[in-house]
């Protein structure tokens, strides 16, 4: 008897909450710099502007947001490119042999 801690369903509701995330993360990116982008020349009624105070908690996702890819960017995705060319590299040949010349071999 079998029983295992995550099932086919527990590993599809994993991924599809992941897939949620994911999407909530990207509108809350999207509607954060429209947001900006809307509200940039507003009226601003002084020190206690609702306006404002929206603004900077929309630039402060956008920094977050933005900060959290750039670390996966130079932590995983860089290595993972040099990786890649630096095995590409090894195993093509960087001189062609005798048969690629076509370069009769006679005894």
């Amino acid at each position: 008897m079998d029983i295992s801690i995550y099932s086919s369903k527990n590993r599809i509701s994993d991924k599809f909450t992941a897939l949620v995330l994911c999407a909530l993360l990207t509108l809350t990116l999207f509607f954060s710099v429209l947001f900006l982008t809307a509200e940039m020349d507003h009226d601003c009624s002084g020190a206690d502007c609702p306006i404002c105070a929206c603004m900077q908690q929309c630039s402060e996702n956008i920094n977050q947001l933005v900060s959290g890819f750039t670390e996966i960017l130079f932590s995983v995705i860089i290595p993972t490119f040099f990786m890649i060319t630096a095995f590409r590299l090894s195993f093509s040949p960087a001189l062609q042999t005798l048969i690629q010349k076509k370069i009769r071999l006679n005894n």
